[in-house]
């Protein structure tokens, strides 16, 4: 290795002439400060290729420095020695990543050498996330940790997990038993056996295991669970819950469904307080995704509850239903403590409602704007959407 080749680019590389050999598994020593982070590397460390830790092995150091940013840090690679600096746990994590992407490249020889070179970065973004959809196909935790852990090396904190959708509902509600009982399975039509059922749920300890999986990499899980839209799932197990009473199922195909939850039904609230409450348990973030995407209004315009609703209401369409329901979630949330946020046609109707005052559309305004300055045609982009991704 002639060059510091790291993912993405730090924000400066200096790299000198001289280099550094390394054959066995480094010598990690930390503060207390960064004793999770250094025996999470130790860990880490042992599937790079390299032999176990010896008498040969380098030292590479974890010390503070203040003034870093808390995500940021420096990376000193010498002939005898490795140190790493940071003013925070966080820092010190993605330094020690960093460093683990550039002996990865041993897997294949058993051995690496690495130009000695200063390095320093920070994150130009604080939200730098992936998202994962669970309900149109399941993936199970070990997957999940799978994806995490690489999404960390990479020097993403964010993991946004799509838990609920037409095609399958896996987030555990104990006073809506049928959610998991029957919203998490559908009918598997690539097969001719009648009536053969695929899906599944995660426990709680499941996800208390993954968020704990996540901390431990300062990667932030961020629940979405889509409402009221995309419903499908929830409509197979509790049909009272639409607006023409079904029959619903489970949906085994793409596309966007006419039937949502009944907007003029007080019960759709009595379910999302349940899930909140689930989801304040479970999920540390701040964050909570509504999703709030792609709604469709037919069976609102048609739904004599619905326009009653309206009616009380003084709404003049049904689509503005949708901002009274996004509305009233987010103060759901807020009185938890959370944050709502949503796919940005959720804003759509908001600013009738007082909603441009609260964190939820103050956070989609600063995503806006980030992604407005991200596509301006002068920048090089390239957007990626996994499909059909299996598990290895």
């Amino acid at each position: 290795m002639n060059s510091i080749l790291l993912i993405p680019q730090p924000s400066s590389v200096i790299v000198k002439k001289s280099s550094i050999s390394i054959t066995d598994i480094p010598r990690i020593s930390a503060s207390a400060e960064f004793a999770g982070e250094a025996a999470l590397a130790r860990e880490q460390l042992k599937a790079t290729g390299l032999a176990p830790e010896s008498d040969r092995s380098i030292s590479v150091s974890c010390v503070g420095k203040t003034g870093l940013p808390d995500e940021g840090y420096e990376l000193s690679i010498r002939e005898n020695s490795i140190e790493l600096r940071a003013s925070a746990k966080a820092g010190m994590h993605h330094a020690l990543q960093s460093l683990r992407q550039l002996l990865l490249s041993a897997k294949e020889t058993g051995s690496v050498d690495i130009p000695c070179a200063e390095i320093s970065d920070a994150p130009r973004f604080s939200w730098r996330g992936c998202m994962l959809d669970t309900s149109r196909h399941f993936y199970s935790p070990a997957f999940i940790k799978k994806l995490i852990d690489l999404a960390s090396l990479h020097h993403l904190n964010v993991f946004h997990w799509h838990l609920t959708d037409d095609q399958g509902w896996r987030l555990p509600v104990d006073a809506w038993p049928g959610l998991t009982e029957i919203g998490a399975w559908k009918i598997d039509g690539r097969t001719t056996w009648e009536n053969y059922k695929v899906g599944g749920f995660y426990t709680k300890e499941d996800i208390r295991g993954i968020v704990a999986y996540a901390a431990e990499r300062h990667v932030d899980v961020v629940p979405e669970v889509d409402i009221p839209g995309h419903s499908s799932a929830i409509l197979a197990a509790y049909p009272e819950l639409g607006c023409t009473g079904g029959p619903y199922r489970v949906e085994d195909r793409f596309g966007i469904f006419e039937d949502v939850l009944c907007a003029g039904n007080d019960r759709i609230f009595d379910l999302f307080a349940d899930i909140f409450d689930t989801v304040k348990e479970l999920f540390p973030s701040p964050y909570v995704h509504i999703g709030g995407d792609e709604v469709k209004f037919n069976r609102w315009d048609s739904c004599p509850k619905c326009k009653k609703r309206m009616e009380e209401l003084k709404l003049d369409r049904a689509n503005e239903l949708q901002s009274w329901i996004t509305v009233r979630l987010a103060n759901m949330l807020k009185e938890r403590g959370k944050t709502a946020i949503g796919w940005d046609e959720v804003l759509e109707g908001t600013e009738k409602r007082n909603l441009t005052d609260s964190p939820m559309y103050n956070r989609l305004m600063d995503v806006r704007q980030q992604y407005a300055f991200l596509s301006d045609e002068s920048l090089p982009t390239i957007k990626s959407y996994f499909t059909n991704l299996r598990e290895a």
